[in-house]
């Protein structure tokens, strides 16, 4: 999990004679490939939660890849546990966030016993790291379908916890929003 600078969310850390930084703590840290509009609804404060098929049963830190025609790391966000739950229930979650979702999101999860309605805690914008940099950085990379547990993929995790929780200029507290 990451605790915050203003509440939850963030850890501010103190490196030498550089301006604070943010250090992943603890928790499981998972990239999340999510297309750009439902992130927009996400940074922008708008969606509550983000609906999956499959997903981790635990509280997670999610580093937000953002599909084409973004192809990008924009954002981390903390997810507390998931709803795991009937179709039927999810969908229900979903329309009383947003109406007209409960009928998408039944469609979305049709053919499965349970879905998951993961819970955005926080968002926190950052530089955008493209499909390119990462793949100079890592000699390869393919962005996942759903997600990814980073801790099964320990060069893309140390590439991501450098250059997101401890590089410098990452203290803006600005693009911190907890929701």
């Amino acid at each position: 999990m990451l605790s915050g600078t203003h509440g939850e969310g963030w850890t501010p850390v103190r490196r030498g004679t550089h301006q604070l930084h943010f250090k992943f703590d603890d928790g499981e840290l998972v990239l999340l490939s999510i297309r750009p509009e439902p992130f927009r609804m996400i940074k922008a404060g708008e969606k509550k939660y983000e609906y999956r098929r499959v997903y981790l049963s635990c509280a997670t830190t999610a580093v937000l890849y953002v599909s084409s025609p973004v192809m990008a790391i924009c954002g981390v966000a903390e997810f507390g546990t998931p709803i795991v739950d009937t179709v039927d229930r999810i969908a229900q979650i979903a329309e009383s966030e947003h109406a007209g979702w409960g009928s998408a999101t039944r469609e979305y999860l049709r053919g499965l016993r349970v879905g998951y309605a993961i819970p955005v805690l926080s968002f926190r914008e950052v530089s955008p790291i493209g499909i390119s940099e990462l793949k100079t950085a890592l000699g390869a990379f393919t962005p996942p379908q759903s997600y990814l547990v980073l801790r099964n993929h320990p060069a893309l995790k140390a590439c991501l916890e450098l250059r997101l929780f401890m590089s410098p200029g990452q203290g803006d507290e600005d693009n911190d929003r907890s929701v």
